[in-house]
């Protein structure tokens, strides 16, 4: 059965776009990520949304072969500023929701500087490492790597971390937060 691509329909992020992000919601409840899975399953093959979205995304493909199976030829300075575009982009990490009335997002490493901010100012342990994964309900799990301060009890300082990350998330970035789990990985002295 052939399918022509066609426009989805409008979202209120994206209004006529082609395809949409592989992680947005199509109008049946599937992303376009799984509509686009190998072998598609009963619903896909009879959903018109999946049908329109994989449609789209095989446009895609096909013109993302035709245009490899080309040489080219790129300048060196060229070469240079795309690579360097494609390293900013994998530095921000993942897009995560952030709860409103119309779509908004903030960029993963954006938040956990942020909370590495906060964490360090507001108390004794040092952040070595912060991590956010966006759950299935436009929540996020934070993970982060701490040096404790010694000499202080580890339960006192671990609940004022939570306390302060919970806060920045929640009030300053508008994270909706499901976990904060905490890893102390060393106990720094105290300073002076």
């Amino acid at each position: 059965m052939a399918i022509e691509p066609r426009t989805l329909p409008s979202t209120p992020s994206r209004p006529g776009r082609l395809v949409p992000r592989p992680d947005e919601p199509l109008p049946c409840g599937r992303t376009i990520g799984e509509s686009w899975e190998e072998p598609p399953d009963r619903h896909t093959e009879r959903c018109p949304y999946c049908l329109r979205a994989r449609a789209a995304l095989a446009e895609v493909h096909r013109a993302a072969e035709a245009l490899t199976a080309r040489p080219v030829v790129l300048r060196p300075e060229l070469t240079h500023r795309i690579l360097a575009a494609v390293r900013q982009q994998i530095r921000r990490g993942r897009l995560l929701p952030v709860p409103s009335r119309s779509p908004a997002y903030i960029w993963e490493a954006a938040a956990a500087a942020s909370l590495r901010r906060a964490v360090d100012t507001a108390t004794d342990a040092l952040v070595a490492s912060c991590r956010l994964a966006p759950g299935p309900r436009g929540d996020v799990t934070i993970a982060l790597t701490l040096r404790a301060a010694y000499g202080r009890p580890l339960a006192e300082q671990a609940e004022k971390v939570r306390h302060v990350v919970l806060a920045t998330a929640t009030r300053t970035l508008g994270l909706t937060v499901h976990a904060v789990d905490l890893y102390i990985t060393d106990v720094l002295p105290v300073p002076p």
